[in-house]
C-alpha cells in the first residue's frame, strides 16, 4: 500500500509523520528599554507582557505550554523538544553595544539554572539605529515534567556614550521576540 512500508522483519508499518507532534508560540507584546546606559550591563528573564501568538497563520498543534510563571516555562508533556528563543533588538547611537539571548535550563525545579544555549548580536556603528535578531536553540530530552524547565533570558551591554539606547522589541501583531517550541518525538 502507498501509506505503509515494508520493514526489515518483513512486516508492514506506517512511516510516521513528518511534522511536529506539538507546536506552540509565545511572544513579547511590548518593546522596552533594557536600562543599559553608557558602560552598563543589564539582563533579565522575559517574564512580563507575554502572550500566545494570535497572528493570522499561526496554528497551535497539540497541547502547548501554559503561560509562563515568572518567566519559567513548564513542559506540557515528555518527549524531544526543540526550543527556539528569538530576540529582536534596536540599538541606537551606541558604539559597540551587544545583546545576548540565552535559553536557561534547570533539571532540579529551578534550584540551579544552566546556560543551555546562547547567541549574540553586536552593533559596532554608533551613528545609526541598527535592528538585529538573534536566535538561540536547544534540543532537550524531557522526561521529568516537575523538575525540567526553562526560561528565556536576555543580556545587553552598552559600551557607547549613549544613554539607554538598547531596546528589546515586542509586538502584538507579529513575532519579534519570543518562543517557538516544537515537540518532534515521544520518549
Amino acid at each position: 500500500s502507498s501509506s505503509t512500508f515494508l520493514r526489515g522483519d518483513n512486516s508492514w508499518a506506517d512511516p510516521g509523520g513528518g511534522g511536529p507532534i506539538v507546536y506552540d508560540e509565545w511572544r513579547l507584546t511590548d518593546s522596552f528599554y533594557t536600562g543599559a546606559w553608557s558602560g552598563d550591563d543589564s539582563s533579565g528573564i522575559l517574564r512580563y507582557n507575554i502572550e500566545r501568538s494570535d497572528t493570522p497563520g499561526f496554528n497551535q498543534i497539540g497541547t502547548g505550554f501554559n503561560a509562563p510563571s515568572s518567566g519559567v516555562y513548564t513542559f506540557p508533556s515528555t518527549g524531544w523538544w526543540d526550543i527556539n528563543f528569538q530576540l529582536t533588538t534596536s540599538i541606537n547611537n551606541a558604539i559597540n553595544a551587544y545583546t545576548r539571548a540565552y535559553i536557561m535550563y534547570t533539571s532540579d525545579n529551578a534550584s540551579n539554572w544552566n546556560t543551555y544555549a546562547e547567541s549574540w548580536t553586536n552593533n559596532l556603528d554608533g551613528n545609526t539605529t541598527v535592528y538585529a535578531t538573534t536566535i538561540s536553540r536547544a534540543f532537550l530530552k524531557i522526561t521529568d515534567l516537575t523538575n525540567q524547565k526553562f526560561n528565556l533570558t536576555w543580556n545587553c551591554h552598552n559600551y557607547g556614550s549613549g544613554t539607554n539606547d538598547v531596546r528589546i522589541l515586542g509586538s502584538t501583531e507579529r513575532h519579534r521576540t519570543g518562543l517557538r517550541a516544537f515537540k518532534w518525538l515521544e520518549i
